[in-house]
């Protein structure tokens, strides 16, 4: 009897019931202020803010990347710090255009209904492989980003 990582088997009862290991509550956790965030992930503060409250730039609103609504607070929780750190590489170590991990990250969360998908395990594990897969192709998100982090 296996176990998939983000499952745990049902302590009692029937085997096949399985459990979340990701408690969201944990994910909502406020455990940072935006400024102590931005130093431990080597980003500007005035980054980490655009990807969390969103902003105006030349002329144009935009959506926050990482909250799904503005909340006009400077402190990161866990799930937002997680998924910032994710951010921070996809744009520095692999020059993903941001309005291609905007579509995608909007993709999962939409499919998953989950508000932060990259600090989740779910779409890594299982048919979640194929949930990242489509989200890619539907986006338009270039193929060699995945060549270029080894899958």
């Amino acid at each position: 009897m296996g176990w998939a990582l983000g499952e745990i088997l049902h302590p009692a009862g029937d085997p096949r019931a399985k459990i979340p290991i990701v408690n969201i509550d944990v994910l909502d956790r406020e455990i940072f202020s935006e400024a102590e965030a931005a130093r431990l992930l080597r980003v500007a503060q005035a980054t980490l803010h655009y990807w969390l409250e969103g902003g105006t730039r030349r002329s144009k609103a935009y959506p926050p990347v990482i909250r799904t609504t503005p909340r006009d607070k400077r402190s990161v929780t866990w799930a937002e710090f997680v998924e910032a750190g994710m951010l921070r590489q996809y744009r520095r170590e692999l020059w993903v255009p941001m309005h291609e991990l905007r579509s995608f990250i909007d993709r999962l969360r939409d499919r998953l209904g989950i508000p932060y998908p990259l600090a989740h395990a779910q779409p890594f594990v299982g048919d979640g492989r194929q949930l990242v897969w489509d989200a890619q192709e539907a986006s338009g998100l270039d193929p060699d980003f995945s060549r270029r982090s080894g899958r």
